[in-house]
């Protein structure tokens, strides 16, 4: 059931249907709120011309841009500059990526944008494009970095085999090569300790932790020749996506089946 929002009324009695009290920098509409001064009304005013398929604001040394993501193009704006169309940097042609299952997912390692997707090949954002990734037939449904390293999880290289449960990390300091060698400590390895496929990945406190759907997996930097090593954390709790774990105050917070879970580094803890 809805309530129609009636009009900002101060003085009335806050707990009467519809009546808005005390409002900041939001607009009431007959379904939610939205903020008052949004993004699109305010700073970018060009709309897309497709579907977003994700989204990453990226802060560097060359300044603030929002980079967007759809189906078969990668978009750029500088973010603070006022009214300005979206730059094409989509670099190598990408396809079939969309907002339900083949999101782009996007991680930094010092000023590289490292993008990913289920749909097509890992790129890394150059100066004014995004490059292929080397080997150039890389897709990955999770994304991360950590100890100077990209990572990805529940990829396949070419026509090889599909690995749900598979993880893989580029080369030390270099997140556009991802070619096997133990010399450059680009390794791969699979998480089989509990069923199902990897749903995301997140760099935390140094470390890279895995969830599944319902499982988590913490990875330590090892160095050469195994170079990362996992833990089974839980094999109860997991996660939904790699979009709904996030860190705020150095601590995880996540959605899973049996709701939200935090995380400080001991034991994941179930949010009251």
């Amino acid at each position: 059931m809805y309530i129609d929002f009636a009009t900002w009324l101060p003085d009335e009695d806050p707990h009467q249907p519809g009546v808005l009290v005390d409002v900041q920098g939001m607009v009431p509409t007959r379904r939610a709120m939205r903020a008052e001064n949004d993004l699109l009304a305010s700073e970018m005013m060009v709309r897309l011309p497709d579907v977003p398929a994700g989204a990453h604001l990226h802060e560097s040394a060359y300044g603030s841009h929002l980079f967007v993501a759809t189906a078969t193009k990668m978009y750029r704006a500088d973010i603070g500059v006022g009214t300005q169309a979206w730059d094409d940097v989509t670099g190598p042609a990408q396809s079939g990526a969309n907002a339900f299952g083949q999101s782009w997912k996007f991680a930094t390692l010092g000023d590289d944008l490292i993008a990913a997707s289920i749909a097509s090949p890992i790129k890394v954002f150059g100066s004014t494009a995004f490059v292929a990734a080397a080997p150039s037939n890389i897709i990955a449904q999770a994304l991360t970095t950590s100890n100077q390293f990209a990572l990805v999880a529940n990829y396949q290289e070419g026509a090889g085999t599909y690995l749900a449960d598979g993880w893989r990390c580029s080369q030390l300091g270099s997140p556009g090569s991802w070619t096997l060698s133990a010399a450059t400590q680009s390794v791969a390895g699979r998480l089989r300790d509990s069923p199902g496929p990897i749903v995301g990945l997140k760099g935390f406190a140094g470390d890279v932790y895995a969830f599944k759907s319902a499982s988590m997996y913490r990875g330590v930097y090892q160095g050469p020749p195994l170079v990362w090593s996992w833990q089974l954390i839980s094999s109860a709790v997991g996660a939904f996506s790699q979009e709904c774990v996030v860190e705020a105050d150095n601590v995880l917070y996540w959605w899973a089946y049996s709701g939200c879970w935090m995380f400080d580094g001991s034991r994941p803890v179930r949010v009251p």
